[in-house]
């Protein structure tokens, strides 16, 4: 798997030789949809920035993480959202 911000923007396939940026309608889309996830992402994380220096502290104390450790991270996130930040995917605009 690759990710990139190449000069499409950013783009991610899985085989390099058949790069999916190569149709334009393909890669407005994929465009689209990584760019509002790169959006939502600093959302939250500017919503929970407490939360996530907390975490990084820990993190930095144990050294790691295992999955259950980052569920439970994942939770206080969860529970302390506003609902705009709960929505894992907004509600599609009409094309």
């Amino acid at each position: 798997m690759r990710y990139g911000l190449g000069s499409h923007g950013p783009v991610w396939t899985a085989d390099p030789e058949t790069l999916i940026a190569l149709d334009p309608d393909a890669l407005f889309r994929v465009r689209r949809e990584l760019e509002a996830a790169e959006k939502r992402a600093a959302q939250i994380l500017t919503v929970h920035r407490s939360l996530l220096e907390e975490m990084a502290e820990a993190l930095m104390a144990s050294r790691d993480m295992d999955r259950t450790e980052a569920q439970d991270w994942l939770v206080r996130v969860r529970n302390a959202a506003p609902d705009e930040v709960h929505d894992a995917h907004p509600a599609q605009q009409p094309q």
